[in-house]
């Protein structure tokens, strides 16, 4: 069966909605049925509605978008996915004005990229992570593609976008997890490295903690299959933290990597210590 994006596409921004919200929580809460619940939401909107626009909640250049919630898991069906409303900053004023006119024929590419990373933040600072598809079709009205080459862009740059494919570990965006590894190799604090990568400390923590794994595993001489087995993580990871390993495996950085490796002697019990020091 040959697959159809675009109707993909359609179906998964249809989700996305304030509407589809409400009717999964009263479909799922109340045992509704999906007629019930559109019926209830239309009586809903007809009696609410004129009450709940307030004028000051929102400002001028400011929008609402629906996204995922931050909480959800890597994996989960879209429709079964919470999502939440979030207010964005599409246009900030003069201060956008200012990029555009400054960057002469590249003035709306740079626009966009700087209200991307904006809106990004924004949205991960109340509890959201928006994708690339929100971006292309509710946010900016743009092509996919364009998106992710703006992407691409942050990531040559090593300037980190907090979307849920970055956040989340989803399709391409593994670079970050290296790039926290690297880091604290080179001995900077692990609450830099979070804050730097918008990622939490338990995250961090967790790339450190796998990385040190692969490394003391390939030192042993296993395979890499082996080593994605035991460490339960993908193949292409393993060859990453591989290649980060033999890369910072000399004079400078070889006491540094051992001191990593050495915080998962196993415990008693065979139990390994996953926890990684400041």
């Amino acid at each position: 069966m040959i697959r159809n994006k675009t109707e993909e596409r359609k179906r998964r921004l249809s989700t996305k909605t304030l509407d589809q919200a409400f009717r999964k929580e009263v479909e799922e809460g109340l045992n509704c049925s999906p007629i019930e619940s559109k019926a209830l939401l239309d009586i809903v909107k007809e009696i609410y509605m004129p009450y709940l626009y307030d004028n000051e909640t929102i400002h001028p250049g400011q929008m609402v978008v629906m996204g995922i919630d931050s909480d959800e898991p890597p994996g989960k069906p879209l429709g079964k996915c919470k999502f939440k409303p979030v207010v964005i900053t599409k246009y900030n004023g003069e201060s956008d004005d200012n990029i555009r006119l400054e960057n002469s024929y590249r003035g709306v590419t740079a626009l966009r990229r700087l209200q991307l990373k904006r809106i990004a933040e924004e949205a991960k600072d109340q509890g959201v992570l928006l994708t690339a598809e929100d971006f292309a079709y509710k946010v900016f009205n743009c092509g996919y593609r364009t998106i992710c080459r703006d992407l691409k862009y942050f990531r040559s740059k090593r300037i980190v976008i907090p979307v849920r494919s970055q956040q989340k570990d989803i399709g391409r965006a593994l670079t970050h997890r290296v790039r926290a590894v690297e880091l604290y190799i080179k001995r900077r604090l692990l609450t830099q490295i979070a804050q730097d990568l918008c990622h939490s400390l338990n995250s961090i923590q967790n790339y450190i903690n796998k990385f040190a794994r692969v490394a003391s595993l390939t030192k042993e001489g296993h395979s890499i299959s082996e080593i994605a087995f035991v460490v339960q993580i993908s193949p292409n990871l393993v060859k990453k933290y591989q290649g980060l390993y033999q890369r910072f495996n000399t004079p400078e950085y070889s006491e540094r990597i051992e001191e990593i490796i050495a915080q998962f002697k196993p415990k008693k019990g065979g139990q390994e210590n996953r926890r990684v020091k400041p």
